[in-house]
């Protein structure tokens, strides 16, 4: 699995974006065969919004923006990927006390996560509520089905800590920089094998 990672101010037309990403997979893995099929195949949305490549299977790919990030897992099987600037639900509001932000993420909580992750979100606050929010939702995207699903419909928590493993998939955190959260999940234990953060090189190619 890669990960690419872009200013999203500089992505203008999310499709092609898809195809680089796509395209420097194909490169970096030796996979040349793939990049007249990533040129040419149309890019299609599931029923729970995810898109794919219509026309095969050779190559998978997921992405999530937020804030100033946009970022593409792609991979040879089937993956899901999240980021969230874990300001986002911040910005725009004062609070005049910590605690009331703290409330915010425990009503969030309460109201989308099942019991024993809401426990967890009390005992750990704001970082613990993204560790989880990050998870379900690259799952659900890993599924296809999107929120859709419920953020309720898989449980992250057992015993007081973070699962991976789950009923048809396999979730982990991945560290992309201060101030974001992010997550994939694919359908077994797998590793990042590179990143590319082209924020970092003031470029898009």
């Amino acid at each position: 699995m890669h990960i690419y990672l872009y200013n999203n101010c500089l992505i203008e037309d999310r499709d092609e974006s898809i195809r680089r990403c796509c395209r420097q997979y194909a490169k970096d893995t030796g996979a040349a065969s793939l990049l007249k099929f990533i040129d040419t195949a149309a890019i299609s949305h599931r029923v729970g919004g995810k898109p794919f490549f219509r026309d095969g299977e050779q190559i998978h790919f997921s992405l999530s923006h937020s804030g100033s990030i946009w970022g593409c897992a792609v991979d040879s099987d089937p993956v899901g990927f999240d980021i969230e600037d874990t300001a986002r639900f911040e910005k725009g509001r004062r609070y005049k006390q910590p605690a009331q932000a703290d409330s915010r993420w425990l009503k969030i909580a309460e109201r989308f996560f099942t019991d024993s992750e809401y426990e967890y979100v009390k005992a750990g606050g704001k970082k613990a509520f993204f560790e989880l929010w990050v998870r379900k939702e690259a799952f659900l995207k890993y599924k296809g089905g999107g929120l859709s699903m419920g953020l309720k419909s898989i449980e992250l928590v057992s015993g007081g800590h973070l699962i991976s493993e789950l009923p048809g998939g396999w979730v982990r955190e991945v560290i992309i920089g201060s101030g974001f959260m992010a997550a994939y999940c694919a359908a077994e234990k797998r590793e990042v094998e590179r990143m590319v953060d082209y924020r970092k090189q003031g470029d898009k190619d």
